[in-house]
């Protein structure tokens, strides 16, 4: 294996500081965070990095905050992080479940939160909750730092808007009242397999409790980024849980064809992936609706 330069900032106004001068030196550094996808890509010469930016003990990085309006979540967290935050019990017991769907222990124990939405795989479990829950991304450089959402990120497999001079500072999740969330992810295999496709379903009710004041659906494996289904929220949009439950969630879910545009694939065809894709919203819609906390 190669040599590589490495640089240990001590604060993120070194990090940055780093990486700006390295880009504009023209020297290809990548920012290290668990590197689970990263050095895979080394070792397989996929891509061949004049050195690394450690930002793994980056005071505060890896910090879960939950001030009752807003959990920040920051990138160096790894799954077992989100796993044991009490930040995602309750009523966002659903991204327990992506990131528990991640891998296995040591993957989830070694993996990054940020690094993970860095390498963008359409097939990524941990994204679609994020973004039905409209999660936002602070994105920094040493002029400064800007705030996205994390839905306008991605823009294509492995390609995101992140300037080869910025890094992820902040996802920040807003606390939605009376949320109840599903995820749903179909595999060849029920552990560590890569998702055919996967569903985030977030529900928010009217006080009434019972009434779909708001829906929003993300899939994931299904198209070049990860996609809303808006077509399935707009018929959802105002129904009762009872009616979704006797049989609406069905009928809207068959409506994702028009949301989705899987491709063929060594794990599945084109054909498999829209006649499957139904399926798994319907049960992701239905989870939410029943606040299910099964792990799948």
């Amino acid at each position: 294996m190669p040599s590589f330069d490495f640089i240990a900032p001590q604060s993120i106004e070194d990090a940055v500081t780093a990486l700006a001068r390295e880009v504009a030196g023209g020297r290809g550094v990548h920012l290290l965070a668990g590197g689970t996808d990263l050095l895979v890509y080394v070792r397989a010469e996929l891509l061949h990095p004049e050195g690394f930016i450690d930002i793994r003990k980056l005071p505060g990085l890896n910090a879960i905050r939950d001030d009752g309006g807003h959990i920040t979540l920051g990138p160096t967290a790894t799954y077992t992080e989100v796993i044991e935050s009490p930040a995602f019990d309750g009523d966002l017991y659903f991204v327990k479940a992506a990131a528990l769907s991640v891998g296995g222990p040591p993957t989830r124990n070694q993996g990054t939160v940020g690094g993970n939405l860095a390498n963008a795989s359409p097939a990524a479990d941990f994204v679609p909750p994020l973004v039905a829950l409209d999660a936002r991304l602070t994105l920094r450089r040493a002029e400064g730092e800007r705030e996205m959402a994390l839905e306008s990120f991605f823009t294509g497999p492995k390609k995101t808007v992140r300037r080869p001079d910025e890094m992820i500072t902040r996802i920040t999740i807003p606390r939605h009242p009376r949320v109840r969330g599903g995820f749903v992810k179909f595999g060849l295999r029920d552990a560590l397999a890569i998702a055919l496709v996967n569903v985030a379903a977030v529900l928010e009710l009217a006080p009434d409790g019972e009434t779909i004041q708001e829906v929003r659906l993300c899939l994931g494996a299904v198209a070049p980024t990860p996609v809303r289904a808006f077509s399935v929220e707009a018929k959802l949009k105002g129904a009762g849980l009872r009616e979704g439950l006797d049989g609406l969630f069905k009928e809207a879910a068959a409506s994702v064809a028009s949301d989705i545009s899987p491709i063929d694939d060594i794990r599945a065809s084109r054909e498999y992936r829209l006649a499957i894709s139904p399926v798994v919203v319907r049960r992701a819609l239905e989870q939410a609706a029943r606040a299910e906390t099964a792990r799948r």
